[in-house]
């Protein structure tokens, strides 16, 4: 039987996300700065559909994407690993299981449902930093999962181990680090009042906000590529075979 061959180009894949996420990016800062400066309710309706910190637009449609990417390629390397009787297959399992809830949580935002238990656990007040409490739990959270996959770290390949530990800075770095930040000066300058406001301040927060999703944007990607290198380096190829089943 001839073989079909569609070959996927890690680097040519990468730079195309990397170009995808950078003109989002710039879409979303121009838009913010027009709906600034420019008084009207479709430039500002346009804003919103562009905007890093807004929900089911845009940028919510592509981080949704690379997180489900992430997600079937991690689900591949566990089902070759688990063909394999590799030692750790489910770790790799795990994975795959995670970034398809994470692309769950991007797209419908369930994470924010945690920030008023998080703010009754912090017992309410001015909160700074913990501002949306939400971080608490995802903190927590990875407290109780670092044990569990350092050894799966550690045993990785090491141009692997270090893309892997790269891309897990860049997200974590956006995700909760820089959201800590924002949640500060969103309520240093009360602009929670008014979120939907515009001015100088909701300008600030938005560039902290593209920061922010910058980074995830970047984590994503970097651990895309490290994946698609790591099947490149480890099986060179994966075929998937569709057959027809055969007539009953």
């Amino acid at each position: 039987m001839k073989d079909n061959v569609i070959a996927c180009d890690p680097a040519l894949i990468t730079r195309a996300l990397a170009l995808a996420a950078l003109l989002i990016l710039l879409l979303s800062v121009t838009g913010q700065l027009a709906a600034t400066y420019v008084d009207g309710a479709y430039v500002r309706a346009v804003a919103a559909f562009l905007h890093v910190d807004e929900e089911k637009n845009l940028p919510t449609a592509f981080a949704v994407l690379l997180l489900l990417f992430a997600a079937c390629l991690l689900a591949a390397i566990a089902g070759l690993e688990h063909r394999s009787e590799g030692r750790w297959a489910w770790h790799w399992s795990l994975l795959a299981a995670g970034f398809a809830l994470m692309a769950i949580d991007e797209a419908w935002s369930f994470h924010e449902r945690l920030i008023a238990p998080g703010r009754r656990l912090l017992g309410g007040g001015e909160l700074g930093i913990f501002f949306y409490a939400w971080v608490l739990f995802a903190i927590g959270l990875l407290v109780l999962l670092a044990p569990v996959f350092l050894r799966f770290v550690i045993a990785l390949p090491r141009a692997t181990r270090n893309r892997v530990i790269l891309a897990g800075v860049l997200f974590v770095g956006g995700a909760i680090a820089t959201e800590l930040v924002a949640g500060a000066f969103n309520e240093a300058h009360g602009l929670h009042e008014d979120r939907y406001g515009y001015g100088l301040r909701h300008l600030q927060y938005s560039l902290l906000a593209t920061l922010e999703e910058g980074l995830e944007f970047a984590g994503s990607i970097v651990f895309i590529r490290a994946l698609m290198l790591h099947i490149a380096g480890a099986w060179g190829e994966i075929r998937f075979r569709l057959a027809r089943s055969s007539p009953a």
